[in-house]
Order: structure tokens, then sequence, then C-alpha cells
């Protein structure tokens, strides 16, 4: 148990290279772990808040709450998880799945409808309204109807991308397709176009910070939204300030349109893109200054760049999964091990803690993290973000930047606590009971 009156910060004597050892002191006095009792988990991270599904079907939430996001009633940030609930008390229930980003939450239940509760400025709830909303309300259409048919979402900063399970695509919110004009606010949801025709046969789908990928059926990725850094994997001309508010195909750079092709999966980070081929080649774009691209540099690159291994040979693997966050880039291992490019053991500006190509990533001993089964990471945050590991054993990790929030329910509120590997476990409303019986994904 770690007290409620525990705040730790560096002293103001240490140096910089002595505050590291600080922390990894601290995270190794925080390591411990509590049994799960699922063997897999939804749950994902935004830059102040977290939130976990239950076996039961319903919502657990921690840490800031400015707008409501963590879905109680209340604006109080909370180290501690909670339930969500609707305004006479009764839990949020018959949850599959769970996404969260700046200041709010959408959850999306079993049956194909969609809720969703926080900020609302952008109109990013899909409830009709610009209201912020302090308890869960549903997603609806034009007609005031519930939506539904959703098989899974993704959330920008300000905008909610929701795949149905006919493989098209609905989006509300801020920066949408297929208004000439980027930056517009939607609600109820509209469709996505491309070349006119509304975007068909999708079959997944990812958002960053700005901007979003929808991969089809056919193995061809498509990505929209803004490309200040090259996120979209093509120059910005002649689209140098807006990026592209309509899908274009994901090719293989200086526009001569043969397609990134065929794409396995893939993962949107804040302002980076990375995919797997089908023959097992890693492949990345878009911001690359803490060498999120896995590619050897920190060059930021507009079209998809093979990653590199340490010997700067071009780099390929069959993961179980991608994942991208703020600064960093995760690629799960069927083995159940992870490999992190770019800023992984610390917010810090250090170069001792960052890798320019895929590394394994190792708790605070030096040990490789093992078994894992789910991993989740969170993009836009107030340092680098942070992470989620569920293991095969049941321990939940987390790990990263909890800053002012307690986003990894840990008191320890710093700017200085930074990601030196998985160490601490999040808790539950009492101090003394882990999160259990977390939902399997499907």
């Amino acid at each position: 148990m770690i007290s409620k009156d525990l705040f730790i910060y560096p002293s103001a004597r240490m140096t910089q290279s002595q505050i590291p050892l600080f922390f990894t002191l601290i995270l190794l006095a925080l390591t411990y772990t509590f049994p799960l009792a699922a063997q897999a988990a939804s749950f994902a991270g935004g830059p102040t808040h977290s939130a976990a599904v239950q076996m039961d079907g319903t919502v657990l939430t921690w840490g800031g709450n400015t707008s409501g996001q963590l879905g109680d009633g209340t604006t109080d940030d909370r180290f501690a998880a909670g339930l969500v609930s609707d305004e006479s008390g009764n839990p949020l229930t018959g949850i599959k799945a769970v996404a969260v980003h700046e200041s709010y939450t959408v959850a999306l239940k079993s049956d194909g409808t969609v809720f969703s509760w926080g900020l609302n400025n952008l109109k990013q709830l899909g409830d009709g309204t610009s209201d912020t909303r302090y308890y869960p309300v549903q997603v609806v259409d034009a007609e005031g109807n519930p939506v539904t048919g959703i098989q899974a979402i993704a959330l920008s900063r300000y905008t909610t991308l929701a795949l149905k399970s006919d493989g098209s695509l609905l989006i509300w919110g801020l920066n949408l397709p297929p208004s000439p004009v980027l930056y517009k606010n939607s609600s109820p949801p509209v469709t996505p176009y491309e070349d006119g025709t509304a975007v068909a046969g999708i079959k997944a789908i990812s958002a960053g910070t700005s901007h979003f990928m929808a991969l089809k059926t056919d193995g061809i990725l498509l990505a929209w939204g803004s490309n200040h850094v090259g996120q979209l994997g093509r120059p910005n001309y002649p689209h140098p300030e807006d990026g592209y508010p309509y899908p274009v195909m994901l090719d293989l750079g200086s526009f001569n349109y043969e397609p990134l092709s065929p794409v396995k999966t893939m993962a949107a980070g804040e302002n980076h893109s990375i995919a797997v081929l089908e023959d097992g080649s890693l492949m990345a774009w878009g911001k690359n200054d803490y060498g999120q691209l896995g590619d050897g540099t920190r060059d930021d690159r507009d079209y998809p760049v093979a990653m590199r291994d340490a010997s700067d040979n071009p780099f390929s693997a069959n993961p179980r999964s991608l994942t991208a966050g703020e600064r960093h880039s995760i690629i799960h291992l069927v083995n159940g091990t992870l490999l992190v490019s770019g800023m992984h053991l610390s917010y810090y500006d250090d170069e001792l803690f960052q890798t320019l190509t895929p590394t394994l990533e190792i708790d605070p001993k030096g040990i490789p993290i093992t078994g894992i089964e789910v991993v989740a990471a969170s993009g836009y945050t107030f340092g680098s973000g942070h992470n989620f590991a569920l293991q095969n054993n049941g321990n939940l990790l987390v790990w990263g930047n909890n800053n002012f929030y307690g986003q990894l329910s840990i008191e320890t509120r710093s700017d200085y606590l930074g990601t030196f590997g998985p160490a601490t476990v999040i808790m539950a409303a009492d101090p003394d009971t882990p999160i259990s019986n977390t939902m399997p994904l499907t």
C-alpha cells in the first residue's frame, strides 16, 4: 500500500545526472504486483487520465478530471480507480472497449452502441451538442437515434473515429473530411469520403493526435488529417498548411503512387505512424525527434522508411501487435517481449534514455519484460506518455509520465517521474485492492 500522504520530489541539490538514479530507486521501491484474474484486458491511457474495462463490462477511470473525463459526475482528480456511472449512480455496463484522449473518454458497448463523456467543446462526444458531460451520454445520429453497429473506436485529440461492422466509417468532432476545410466541428457523425466515394472495406483503424489511418481488407492503408511532419507518409505539397482533409492511399514516397502494401497492421502515434507488412517488414514515417521511427536517426520522414536493427540492417518481425505513443513506438512480439524505439526509459531529454532502433524493454533491474499479452500507450501528453502492459500471469504493469494528474495511479506526482521501466501496478478505489477481472479483448 502507498500512503495517501506520499509526495516525493527530487532535492534541489541534486544534479541532473543524479535525478534519474533517485527515481530509479523510488520506482524500485514501488516494484510490486497484484494478480489480475484475466489473461487480457481492454485499457487505454490519455494525456491526463486512464481507463480500463472490467470482466463484468463496467469501466474504471483514474487521473485528471478537469472536464469530467472520469465520468463520475465531478471534476475532482483521482489517483485511485473508480467506476463510471450515470446520474443515478448506476454503473455503466455492457462495455467491451474504451478509448481516451485529451479530457474525454469514449466507450464501446457489446451491442455496438457508443457512450462518451468529458470535454465536448468541439462536439467530440457525438451527442449532438457541444456541452461538457460529466456522466456518459449516447452517441446519436442526425435524427437523434443511437448510432449502432460499431465494431471499433479510435480517438484523436478532438475527434472520434468509429469502424462499423460493415467496413464503413463514421467520424465526429474536429478535423473532419470530406470538407475542403480541414478544421470543422461536426456532430452527429458523418462518413469520410475517398475520391468522392464513401470509404468502405475497412478492417482496422487508428488515430494520432490529429491524423487518422484506416486499413482496408486488401492491405491498402489510407491516411488523412494533419501532415506537418509527414505523419501521413507523403510530402505536404499540394496541402502545405491543411494536410489532407480526405483519405489518401499511403504509397512508397516521391508520389509514385505505388501502394505500401500489403499492410498487415498499423498504429498511429502523436505525430508519427508505424506499420508491419505481410512479409514482416517494419515501416515508419513522420516525426522522429526522439528516434520513434526506429530507423537509426532523428530525421523526420514524409515517406515510409524501414526500421533498422542495431547493425543498421532492415528490421523485420512477426509482431503480435504495434503500439505508438507520443515519442515512442512499441513492437509487441509473439514471444511476449516488447521492443521499443524512441523515448521509453524516461521522458528526460537525455540521450541515455533514447534508443534510435527497436530495443528490448527491461524492468528497473535490467531484466527483460516478458509474458506480455496486451500493451497500450498514450499519445499527446505533457511528458512522453505512459504505457500499460498486461502479463500472462495477471500482473498489470504501468510506467511513464505521471506529472500532476496521477494517470499511473501512484501519488508520486512529479514532472521528473519518468519511465525507468515497468515498476508499479494500478490500485483500485480501495488502495489495498487491485484492479481485477479486466475484460479480455475480442
